[in-house]
């Protein structure tokens, strides 16, 4: 649903009316989306075949992930600038971790590029959201402003898919890596979706 709306978004940047409409259905969406990734395997989910010092790494990195997702990802009104530095910092530590048990391990590698790309994604996702309470026209030119972030996550995000699956190709197919190869494909095809759109 959320691909959708960034869709809509993007499709309609000057029909003032639509978006306000995208808007409020969105704030109707959030308050009943869990605080946690949607894209692929649940958090915790246990790397099977990764090296144990990688799954711990990952482990690590997926308590980090749920943390992320707890932040409000969508901008808000009241400290913008400073809450959108402190998710990109927030963010770029996460990707710091993952990356550290991708190194570690090319089943790890399949999974956290995933991660990685899965968190840029929804984060892309976010900034397509803009305050409900903004007059329309101060709303649409925060929604270019904020577009040019979302448009350079969803590039991340493509190449971090991938990524996993290039790594996972060269693998055996085990189901675990399977399972993690079948997302980013998934999660790649939206993003290209995306990006076609814009």
């Amino acid at each position: 649903a959320k691909e959708r709306m960034a869709q809509v978004v993007a499709l309609a940047s000057d029909d003032l009316e639509l978006l306000d409409r995208a808007d409020r259905l969105r704030q109707r969406l959030a308050a009943t989306t869990p605080a946690a990734p949607s894209r692929g395997p649940a958090p915790g989910t246990e790397l099977l075949g990764a090296a144990p010092e990688a799954a711990a790494a990952f482990a690590k990195a997926e308590v980090q992930l749920l943390a992320y997702y707890r932040r409000p990802l969508a901008p808000r009104l009241e400290g913008l600038r400073r809450m959108l530095r402190g998710n990109d910092a927030a963010l770029e530590s996460l990707v710091r971790s993952y990356r550290a048990a991708a190194a570690k391990d090319p089943v790890a590698a399949v999974a956290a590029n995933f991660r990685i790309a899965a968190a840029y994604h929804d984060s892309a996702l976010a900034m397509f959201e803009v305050p409900p309470e903004l007059e329309p026209r101060v709303a649409a030119s925060l929604r270019r402003s904020l577009k040019r972030s979302a448009l350079s996550y969803l590039v991340r995000a493509r190449d971090g898919y991938r990524r996993s699956i290039e790594i996972a190709d060269a693998l055996d197919r085990t189901a675990s890596v399977n399972r993690w190869r079948h997302a980013a494909q998934s999660g790649l095809a939206g993003v290209d979706d995306l990006l076609r759109r814009q």
